[in-house]
């Protein structure tokens, strides 16, 4: 079965550096947000193009999971209503998903502002609540809690859940 890894964090995390970890040992596709900021090789954030970035990230991921091939998503995803689309159109192409939560703070090599930072950090819905989260609110998706699998960054073993 085709997977899906949501891989979610505040920046500095180490979303990306997992997520490219996870590509090289299984082939999947891997997307996020800030590879639409990328131009020549040279990061540059704009603010104002946020929406189409985050656009643009879905639109990969839609083509991947349409061709049936295993897929990451690295982004913030500070709350559940960020990525619910994500899990519900990959649990309607029968993936198994699979969520990582990253906790670390290695520095944000994108020097998000403090008062950014603790902005997103007071919005943080951790993977332990997402299911009740799911439950007690009115969300767009509904999907099955059966056929996911909730980690933190610290649960999650390349060696022993990748084929090398």
């Amino acid at each position: 079965m085709s997977k899906l890894y949501i891989i979610r964090g505040l920046p500095g995390a180490g979303k990306s550096t997992l997520a490219k970890e996870i590509a090289a040992r299984t082939g999947a596709d891997h997307w996020e947000a800030d590879q639409y900021f990328i131009k020549n090789g040279v990061y540059k954030f704009d603010g104002m193009s946020i929406g189409e970035a985050h656009d643009q990230c879905h639109s990969n991921f839609s083509d991947s999971i349409l061709a049936g091939r295993d897929v990451i998503v690295s982004n913030t995803f500070t709350r559940l209503r960020e990525f619910e689309e994500y899990v519900y159109d990959a649990q309607s192409c029968k993936y198994d998903v699979i969520i990582i939560e990253c906790l670390e703070n290695y520095g944000s090599i994108h020097n998000v502002p403090d008062s950014s930072m603790e902005r997103m950090r007071s919005r943080w819905e951790p993977n332990s609540k997402l299911q009740e989260i799911q439950a007690k609110a009115s969300m767009a998706f509904e999907f099955d809690w059966e056929d996911i699998t909730l980690l933190n960054q610290d649960e999650f073993d390349l060696h022993e859940m990748l084929p090398i």
